[in-house]
């Protein structure tokens, strides 16, 4: 489009006009649970669990494992739309890896043990 003197000295002013305030009154949605009460529900959760798991257990390694292991859960159930309904299975899954890799890491520091004195019976003799 070709543009003319005429059109661009033309300054129009136009004024503002702003309307009223407008105010209304929001209502709780039935069937909607607020954030709020979301994360104290998955926090109140998230303790039962921890706490669920670690009745047998008192060695401080293994609870600052399997709190690990809670925190890992949390952070996946977050990112999904339900994370109070994922939470306890992901939790679980967590938790049961957590305690195969302490057996296996136990296992591991058994044989080495047994070998170290395997060996030094070897060169006491």
């Amino acid at each position: 489009m070709k543009t003319t003197k005429r059109n661009t000295r033309r300054k129009h002013r136009l004024p503002a006009q702003f309307a009223p305030d407008v105010e209304f009154e929001l209502a709780p949605v039935p069937g909607v649970v607020p954030p709020e009460t979301v994360r104290i529900k998955f926090h109140e959760l998230q303790s039962r669990l921890v706490e669920a798991s670690l009745i047998e257990s008192w060695s401080q390694s293994v609870r600052g494992r399997i709190h690990q292991a809670a925190n890992e859960a949390a952070a996946l159930a977050w990112t999904t739309p339900y994370p109070l309904l994922v939470m306890p299975e992901l939790f679980l899954e967590k938790a049961r890896e957590t305690r195969l890799r302490l057996q296996k890491q136990r296992s591991i520091l058994m044989r080495s043990e047994r070998l170290v004195e395997t060996i030094h019976e070897w060169e006491s003799s």
